[in-house]
């Protein structure tokens, strides 16, 4: 039970980590709205107040009082489960090979 709950808090505390890979964003146009989080994404920002002096250039989640941002609640929950599944597989690969 208590590793199931260990999996739950690491797998969002990955997703939350994922804001913070940086994704790329080539023109002004997509300035608007960079997709962020990772396996899917799952948060879009905001970042039309900035003014870069160059492109292509990379953004990860700002501050959400500068950036106003979206969360998708349903992207959000597929990439937490898909988080939650790998890490599930992985720990039952580890115990299987420990059973041995």
């Amino acid at each position: 039970m208590y590793k199931h709950l260990a999996i739950a808090l690491i797998s969002g505390f990955l997703l939350l980590l994922s804001l913070s890979v940086p994704t790329t964003v080539r023109d002004e146009t997509a300035m608007s709205a960079v997709k962020l989080g990772y396996p899917f994404w799952f948060v879009i920002q905001d970042f039309s107040r900035s003014d870069p002096p160059s492109w292509p250039r990379q953004y990860r989640f700002g501050s959400p009082w500068e950036d106003p941002f979206q969360v998708s609640l349903p992207r959000a929950t597929l990439a937490y489960f898909a988080v939650f599944a790998v890490l599930q597989g992985m720990m039952i690969v580890v115990e299987k090979k420990g059973n041995r």
